[in-house]
């Protein structure tokens, strides 16, 4: 079958949608943000609170496949004493969790012990089972290492994850406080008159919708990409 691009008028509504976000996140509609943008003072394509929600966001997102690529080789030659020290991990650190929170007086650390004993239930179900799950381990491996551009595309889509994700932050931090965003309710009082605009108007609502639906099917893009390439590789 020939090559060729399908559901146009979808592929020009999301490049359509995406950019007018990235343009939103870029370039501040609050008045207030949109100054401080202007004059250097705050708001550049950074802001400090967007830098504190990227590391959060980006440390795991980042330290996972990290990590993955470091235990690469142990999967490979280790792989039923990695599945035991994946399964030992979470029962010990429960433990000494629960152990720590009940010395400094937290009072929900009876969960750490639950977890705990549910983990330490788990395992001891499981125990034998180890080899067949390390088998399996270990073939998914080895059809990592036949199909490394598929391996690299998934790794590249958590980043674009989070850059979707830091794009969608900053582009709703420049129009949450927007005019237009609120809804004014004018009332008069003796030749005093007062406008109260707590509540969100319906052009409001409607642009908090849109960027729901923009969030969403731009991440479902990113991760159905990888699916499609994936099952016609």
């Amino acid at each position: 079958q020939t090559p060729q691009y399908r559901d146009l008028p979808f592929a020009i509504a999301f490049v359509v949608q995406f950019s007018i976000v990235t343009l939103m996140a870029l370039f501040p509609v609050a008045k207030d943000n949109a100054d401080q943008y202007n004059s250097g003072n705050s708001r550049m394509l950074l802001s400090s609170s967007a830098f504190y929600f990227l590391v959060a966001i980006g440390l795991p997102v980042l330290a996972a496949p990290a990590l993955s690529l470091l235990a690469f080789k142990w999967m490979i030659n280790q792989p039923e004493g990695l599945i035991k020290a994946a399964l030992l991990s979470g029962i010990i650190s429960n433990l000494f969790m629960g152990f720590l929170f009940a010395v400094i007086g937290f009072p929900f650390y009876f969960f750490n012990f639950i977890a705990f004993a549910i983990l330490g239930c788990y395992a001891r179900t499981v125990w034998n089972r180890i080899p067949f799950a390390a088998a399996n381990l270990k073939c998914a491996v080895t059809a990592i290492q036949s199909n490394l551009g598929i391996t690299a595309l998934a790794l590249f889509s958590s980043f674009a994850s989070l850059v979707w994700i830091f794009i969608f932050y900053n582009a709703y931090a420049g129009v949450k406080d927007a005019d237009f965003m609120k809804a004014s309710s004018g009332s008069t009082t003796y030749n005093t008159s007062v406008s109260d605009q707590g509540d969100i108007s319906a052009i409001g609502t409607l642009v908090l919708l849109l960027l729901s639906l923009s969030f969403y099917w731009t991440l479902q893009v990113i991760h159905n990409t990888v699916r499609a390439t994936n099952d016609g590789y």
